[in-house]
C-alpha cells in the first residue's frame, strides 16, 4: 500500500492533479495529459490504474518500449482489483469502452492488463 505523501509526490512528478474519492481510491483530474503509465506504476511500487487502451509507445536507447496514455484512477495498492472493477464500469460509462485496468506490484513483478468479469468472457467486441 502506498502511503498518501509518496502517492503526492509521484503524481506531482507527471503533474497530475489528484483528488481522493475514498480511501485509497484516487481520481485523476488532468486526466486528457499523457503521461508514462510503466514508468508511473513502478515508481509507485503497488497499484492499480485505470487507463486508456489509446495508446502510443516510445522506445528508450536500450530498445525498451514505453507506454504512454491517459490515467483516470489510482488505487494504491496492487490488492483493490474487486474495488477498482467498480470503478471500470463507471469510467468506461462516462470515457467509453477504451478503458482497461493495470495493475503493478514490485515485489512480485506481476502485471496485468484487465480483468474480465465472468459475464464478458467469451464475447466479442
Amino acid at each position: 500500500m502506498i502511503d498518501n505523501n509518496r502517492l503526492q509526490t509521484v503524481c506531482k512528478e507527471y503533474c497530475l492533479s489528484i483528488h481522493q474519492i475514498e480511501q485509497d481510491v484516487y481520481e485523476v483530474e488532468n486526466n486528457d495529459l499523457r503521461i508514462n503509465i510503466d514508468k508511473f506504476m513502478q515508481e509507485l511500487d503497488d497499484c492499480i490504474v485505470l487507463t486508456d487502451l489509446s495508446r502510443e509507445y516510445e522506445r528508450d536507447s536500450r530498445g525498451i518500449s514505453w507506454t504512454i496514455s491517459n490515467i483516470y484512477y489510482i488505487f494504491t495498492s496492487y490488492e483493490l482489483a474487486i474495488e477498482a472493477n467498480s470503478y471500470l464500469e463507471k469510467t468506461r460509462n462516462k470515457y467509453g469502452n477504451n478503458i482497461v485496468m493495470e495493475r503493478y506490484r514490485f515485489d512480485t513483478k506481476e502485471s496485468i492488463d484487465t480483468i474480465y468479469r465472468q459475464e464478458e468472457l467469451g464475447k466479442k467486441p
